[in-house]
């Protein structure tokens, strides 16, 4: 029995990996943790074969959770399953340790296949960013920033105010200002427009640059 952790805080997330597991040939189990302090428990509690981990986590982002993660139990492998199939991420989830990256838009046999590899000992990046990761040139600006504050970054950069960002994250208001202070500080950039027009030109955005001041 392969025991699979899903740290996730949606649901139907988690619901969906249990459906996909039992089609599986190799017999598993899910448990689910919503966020790192649950995960961190049921880490310490019991032994698990593979963690599949999101990136747009509550609190705790979820390439900051990577990170510890590895730090603590560096020989679990871990499936990033994500929204975003922004290159900058999945080369940020390699580079702190993850064993694969797969988007929560691909079909069900590609999920399965990344899982099945990892479980394996391999290796899977999903078919849609695969061959963008290999051609697309790495930026150095941004590599200071946390991972909470590189998501923040992205999210900027799509042109969402601090209100929705802080919605989406769940996270106040305030807090998403001490962030994006931090990231225009470390970037040594002043305003939100030219952090969109480097988000655009580092390709980590696909939108066209406004012509705001």
């Amino acid at each position: 029995m392969k025991k699979i952790l899903s740290i996730d805080d949606h649901g139907i997330i988690t619901g969906g990996l249990e459906k996909l597991t039992q089609k599986s040939d190799t017999e598993m189990s899910v448990g689910s943790a919503k966020n790192f302090t649950e995960a961190l428990r049921m880490l310490k509690k019991e032994s698990w074969d593979l963690i599949i981990l999101d990136i747009s986590l509550k609190g705790k982002s979820g390439l900051d959770v990577l990170k510890e993660i590895k730090s603590l139990y560096p020989k679990i492998p871990v499936l990033m399953f994500s929204l975003h199939n922004n290159i900058e991420f999945v080369r940020r989830s390699l580079k702190l340790g993850a064993s694969g990256y797969v988007t929560k838009d691909s079909p069900e046999e590609e999920v399965s296949e990344a899982i099945n590899k990892v479980l394996a000992k391999g290796h899977y990046i999903s078919k849609d960013v695969a061959e963008n990761l290999i051609f697309t040139p790495e930026s150095t600006t941004h590599g200071e920033l946390s991972g909470r504050e590189f998501e923040i970054l992205v999210k900027v950069g799509e042109g969402k105010n601090v209100r929705e960002i802080a919605d989406e994250l769940h996270l106040s208001e305030n807090t998403i200002e001490t962030y994006r202070a931090r990231i225009k500080e470390k970037m040594n950039m002043k305003r939100d427009a030219e952090l969109i027009r480097y988000c655009v030109a580092a390709k980590l955005v696909n939108v066209e640059i406004p012509n705001a001041g």
